[in-house]
C-alpha cells in the first residue's frame, strides 16, 4: 500500500473521530431534561432551536444574557463536566442534554444521540 494513501487515510479517521468527538464535553448529575442555553437574537441559536422543533425534540431554551444566574449555572456545569479546553472559550448554543455537555452549536444528530440513549 502507498505510504500516502495510508496517511491520508489516517488523517481522514482522525478528523472523522475529532469531529464526532468536539463537542462533547462531559457528563454532569444525570436528570430527564434537554436544556438549549442561547443568547437572545443570535442567530445560529434561533437556527438551532427551529431545527430542534422540526425534529419534534422538546427542550427548554434558556437565555443567559436575560438571567445572571442561568449563566452561572451553565458555567458551573462545564466546570463539572470538566471543560477542559486551552482557551476555556465555547460557543452558542450550548446544550445539556440529560447530564450531558455539549459546546460549541453541536448538531441535531449529536443532540438526538444523547437524547434517545
Amino acid at each position: 500500500m502507498n505510504k500516502g494513501i495510508l496517511v491520508v487515510a489516517l488523517v481522514a479517521a482522525g478528523l472523522f473521530y475529532w469531529w464526532q468527538s468536539s463537542s462533547v464535553v462531559g457528563e454532569i448529575e444525570p436528570h430527564d431534561e434537554i436544556i438549549m442555553y442561547c443568547v437572545t437574537g443570535n442567530p445560529v441559536c434561533q437556527v438551532k432551536a427551529e431545527a430542534l422543533r422540526n425534529e419534534n425534540i422538546e427542550f427548554t431554551e434558556v437565555f443567559v444574557d436575560q438571567d445572571r444566574a442561568q449563566l452561572q449555572d451553565v458555567q458551573v456545569k462545564l466546570v463539572k463536566a470538566e471543560f477542559d479546553r486551552m482557551t476555556g472559550r465555547y460557543e452558542f448554543p450550548i446544550f445539556d442534554v440529560r447530564g450531558v455537555i455539549l459546546v460549541d452549536n453541536p448538531s441535531v444528530e449529536k443532540v438526538k444521540k444523547y437524547a434517545y440513549r
